[in-house]
């Protein structure tokens, strides 16, 4: 199956482990950054499962917000750019509002939720969308900080799988 886009009329923000962006904010961006200037509904990019869905920090906003309110979706047998084959975990942070839960199968029909800007380290309301090869351990994200997560990087999630390993594959080869 190939995935489609998340929104309609996307827009990228921010790219792929960018050198401008690492320079601006000090750490690499796992994933790309997008809005739509007309829209900010999230829609499934194909058949997949939720995994995981909610809120990530203590609050939604501020500096104990980490990731804001997250969604993160299994895709089997995805069809790359390259023509390969492969299962994806889709993470997605900063949404204002999550219309599914753990469990639910989602299409690209499938209203996942709204963007905005929740979260810390958000300049203004934008999706950061990135995919993970580690299918087996789909909630463990480079990049973020450990232990302090309720649903991205739990203290239990990490030790469970040893570590956090950077599987992520820019969204390019994806789409």
């Amino acid at each position: 199956m190939k995935l489609i886009l998340p929104l309609n009329n996307m827009m990228l923000q921010a790219g792929y482990k960018s050198a401008m962006y690492e320079k601006e904010w000090g750490w690499k961006h796992y994933g790309v950054d997008a809005t739509n200037p007309s829209s900010r509904t999230i829609y499934g990019m194909g058949e997949g499962v939720v995994v995981a869905a909610g809120q990530d920090g203590e609050t939604l906003t501020g500096p104990n917000s980490r990731l804001g309110n997250v969604v993160v979706i299994l895709y089997k047998d995805v069809e790359l750019a390259d023509g390969t084959k492969r299962d994806l975990a889709c993470r997605m942070y900063h949404l204002e509002e999550i219309y599914v839960k753990a469990g639910n199968d989602v299409n690209e029909k499938t209203m996942i939720g709204r963007y905005g800007t929740t979260g810390a380290n958000t300049t203004g309301a934008h999706l950061h969308i990135e995919f993970d090869t580690d299918t087996k351990f789909p909630t463990l994200a480079p990049g973020v900080s450990i232990g302090k997560g309720k649903v991205i990087n739990t203290a239990a999630e990490y030790a469970r799988a040893g570590g956090v390993a950077d599987s992520t594959i820019d969204p390019a080869k994806v789409w």
